[in-house]
């Protein structure tokens, strides 16, 4: 295919894509009064450093204690688990299920609730061959690392709804 045929095909689809009303999602919006979140979380939290990167994307700055802080998002109860899912024979284990949850409540500077505590849950199941037992654990780790980028998504899309919803 000639460089003008490619030119005129990358033009064409640029046309089609932008006529059908198709733009990139960008960063979640804000809710009024989330521009100086205090993210209180434990230590061990392994949401806690990307919400904060992910509000600063958005615009916010996240503040080093409480006391300047506009708004406090908790995230309380924080839980990555593994369970069984099936025995196959020989009593050796053939699924996991990986399991996060989180429940997330933001507040107002005077504790007052912008978005009413919710309960989040992820899982993800997972087959095991015991013939391939290092690569089964690698296998955990990447999922275990999806489930905090998909709980991460479903953080920032309920703080996104607080930002959509009328103020009580």
């Amino acid at each position: 295919m000639s460089r003008l045929a490619r030119g005129l095909l990358a033009v064409a689809v640029l046309f089609i894509v932008g006529g059908c009303g198709f733009r990139l999602r960008g960063e979640t919006p804000l809710p009024p009064g989330l521009e100086r979140p205090w993210i209180e979380a434990s230590a061990e939290s392994r949401i806690a450093e990307p919400l904060r990167r992910a509000l600063t994307r958005a615009g916010a700055v996240p503040v080093a204690t409480p006391a300047e802080a506009s708004a406090l998002l908790v995230l309380d109860g924080e839980n990555m688990s593994t369970e069984v899912l099936s025995i196959g024979g020989g009593a050796r284990i053939r699924e996991f299920r990986i399991r996060y949850r989180l429940k997330l409540e933001v507040r107002d500077r005077g504790g007052a609730p912008l978005l009413a505590p919710v309960q989040l849950e992820l899982s993800r199941d997972y087959n095991f061959d015991e013939r391939g037992a290092l690569g089964a654990e690698l296998e955990a780790e990447q999922l275990r690392e999806e489930l905090v980028r998909d709980m991460l998504q479903a953080v920032l899309r309920h703080v996104g709804a607080a930002a959509r919803s009328p103020s009580p």
